[in-house]
């Protein structure tokens, strides 16, 4: 939405802070932007395989469950998200609190752990209906979620989330 003699300028990354500068009617506007961590992200686009889901549901799953999480630098696998196969649910635990919330539609062929990021949390890939799905070569697995309008692929946590089935009780 610019107009006639604005601009936006993204100047070079320092420290993981990339500063954005806009100028609207000669004013300028400066923000740094936060970046991820160079490791999050995939080396090369993969070509993963997946099919047309509900990702409404998945992705509000997901954000409901990231309040449960852990933010214990220690606990990698706890700051993510489980995306559990068998059970057809999103899960989020720090040890103490537990989410699990069951899909409908699971979008996933396959268990995945996803780190919580900035593009998950912001809502950029919110839409109703959207492709997915996961990659794993040699043993690193690979996350894609494809709006048509968004291509955002990620490097799934590697490690094994803890048994939280062991705390819920039986029906």
């Amino acid at each position: 939405d610019l107009g006639r003699g604005d601009c936006v300028v993204i100047e070079a990354e320092e420290g993981g802070v990339l500063p954005v500068t806009r100028i609207v009617n000669g004013r300028e506007i400066r923000k740094n932007v936060h970046t991820m961590d160079v490791p999050a992200f995939p080396l090369d686009i993969k070509d993963i395989p997946g099919g047309e889901h509900q990702l409404g549901e998945f992705l509000s799953a997901c954000h409901r469950a990231m309040p449960s999480a852990s933010t214990d630098p220690n606990r990698y696998v706890l700051n993510c998200v489980f995306c559990h196969l068998a059970q057809n649910a999103v899960v989020a635990t720090d040890g103490r609190r537990l989410t699990r919330i069951p899909l409908a539609d699971f979008p996933l062929d396959q268990d995945a752990i996803i780190p919580i990021t900035n593009v998950l949390k912001n809502g950029l890939l919110k839409k109703e209906q959207g492709r997915m799905g996961v990659l794993t070569e040699d043993e690193v697995s690979f996350l894609e979620i494809d709006t048509g309008e968004w291509r955002y692929q990620l490097k799934c946590a590697e490690g094994r989330h803890p048994n939280y089935e062991q705390v819920i009780p039986d029906a």
